[in-house]
């Protein structure tokens, strides 16, 4: 089929063809897998939710699928927080007009987005800092600039539980978040060269 990417939430997987389709398979009690039941999936099965767009890139969190599409768009189904349900592929609204998304990546319950142009942007928890806006909220339901960032391009992105992490063209590495296995946390954006 041609698959070019792969991609792991808690309890389910994702792959992603040349083509642009998505196929998923794993635990779907919260329709992370994106069909309509909650049965869970025993072998890669085409998500024809989004078959109509061309996926760039996708992610899973604990309990949802998130990916970005060739139109530049964000889409998100599965269980996240600030939106809870969404038994149906949902577009994710963004806080600046015109820009393109190419990749996403998830942690626990939260999406880091790096768009065409470097740019980074982030939404879902935010309880431990992990979307990088300047503030603690409960749940960001747009997609919001990491602001730190926002005169620095930025190559690569990362994500993990409450944690999030980006590589600059420059070599440069930011994280923030809650980052310590203590606990302890939340940091502010930080960078070693």
């Amino acid at each position: 089929k041609g698959v070019i990417s792969v991609a792991c939430g808690k309890q389910h997987s994702l792959a992603v063809t040349k083509k642009g389709h998505v196929y998923g398979w794993g635990a779907n009690k919260d329709f992370q897998i994106g069909i309509s039941s909650t049965e869970d999936v025993s072998s890669p099965i085409l998500l024809e939710s989004v078959r109509s767009h061309v996926v760039l890139s996708a992610a899973g969190g604990d309990s949802f699928t998130c990916v970005a599409c060739n139109t530049g768009v964000i889409i998100v189904w599965g269980t996240i927080e600030g939106f809870g349900v969404l038994k149906e592929p949902t577009v994710v609204p963004c806080s600046s007009a015109g820009i393109r998304f190419v990749k996403v990546v998830c942690g626990a319950q939260h999406v880091i987005a790096l768009s065409e142009t470097g740019q980074v942007y982030s939404f879902g928890a935010n309880g431990c800092g992990q979307l990088g806006i300047g503030r603690i909220s409960d749940a960001e339901t747009h997609l919001i600039e990491v602001s730190r960032l926002k005169r620095i391009r930025v190559a690569d992105i990362a994500a993990g539980g409450d944690m999030s992490m980006v590589l600059t063209e420059t070599g440069f590495v930011f994280v923030w978040g809650l980052q310590l296995p203590t606990g302890e946390g939340p940091s502010s954006i930080g960078s070693t060269g």
